[in-house]
């Protein structure tokens, strides 16, 4: 099943409110995913769809909640210091780390400054909804 699929199955918005299905598809052809971080976890729906896709996947979230079933690392955008903790504590790279959280311009550039050293060659740092 391809992830825009999987994103419908367990009820992310992901494929059919923000039309990123195709883009995500796209890069699970070009990479073997076995590590995401995802700020922004909500419900989990996007997280399930990962973990159907490979069930062997390293996720990791990002929120201020906690998801029940989604290992997630609690904190409010812009404060990654126990993101990068923990990054640096397990020695943790990611295939993908996605920016799904505040939308927010200032969270997200800084996100993006702390973060990107965290993505494995050849991955893809990817922020949704920019504004």
């Amino acid at each position: 099943m391809r992830l825009s699929e999987l994103f419908d199955k367990h009820g992310s918005d992901k494929n059919s409110r923000h039309l990123f299905g195709e883009f995500y598809d796209w890069v699970s052809c070009e990479i073997k995913i076995k590590s995401v971080m995802e700020i922004g976890v909500l419900n989990g729906e996007s997280a399930f769809a990962f973990m159907e896709l490979n069930p062997e996947i390293d996720f990791i979230g990002v929120d201020m909640n906690l998801c029940n079933g989604v290992d997630v690392i609690q904190t409010t955008t812009p404060d990654y210091s126990s993101v990068i903790d923990r990054c640096r504590n397990d020695s943790l790279r990611f295939d993908i780390i996605i920016d799904d959280g505040s939308h927010n311009a200032t969270c997200q550039t800084e996100g993006r400054r702390l973060l990107f050293d965290f993505l494995s060659d050849g991955g893809f740092y990817i922020i949704e909804n920019a504004h």
